[in-house]
């Protein structure tokens, strides 16, 4: 009885190696945007994870490096990325590639946030955080409670970068 239940249980379903499934998502990504886009702005991101079922049929999640290999019968898979500019302090930006349960590409990658400059490799275009300071200081009327700020951030439903100052 338990070899014919442990027999069961690893014919389940398929399992995957994580290492495998990061390369996979990696080419894939690799292949979206290019290597040198990938290399210098993309970095995978630990709270990629997975779904599979259990033997006993409820579905759970875990995050994709949490084990070495996928537990249970694996559903699909969302490897994570953040885009990172490094420039102005400026957070990164998420994308993800998804997979099914023979690990085939589903749905598309949003990469509407890498600017012309990254994609086309020249100087970037942006102006910097002095210069928006000092717009910023002329715009403003009226002394604030703290110095002025500026950040630079991404509006996902304007699909541009915007500076924005605080004071």
């Amino acid at each position: 009885f338990v070899l014919s239940l442990f027999w069961c249980t690893i014919s389940f379903g398929q399992s995957y190696k994580s290492a495998d499934i990061i390369q996979k998502a990696d080419s894939i990504m690799m292949a979206t945007v290019g290597e040198r886009i990938f290399k210098d702005y993309f970095h995978y991101d630990s709270s990629s994870y997975y779904e599979f079922r259990r033997f006993f049929g409820k579905t759970n999640w875990e995050t994709l490096t949490d084990f070495k290999k996928t537990k249970g019968k694996f559903k699909n898979v969302s490897v994570r990325y953040s885009f990172c500019l490094n420039k102005y302090h400026i957070y990164c930006l998420g994308t993800s590639v998804q997979l099914d349960s023979a690990l085939n590409q589903t749905g598309s990658i949003a990469t509407h946030f890498i600017p012309d400059f990254v994609l086309n490799n020249t100087k970037c275009n942006l102006i910097d955080d002095t210069t928006a300071l000092k717009i910023a200081k002329a715009k403003f009327t009226r002394q604030g409670i703290k110095p002025i700020s500026v950040g630079l951030s991404y509006d996902h439903n304007k699909k541009l970068y915007i500076w924005s100052a605080n004071n």
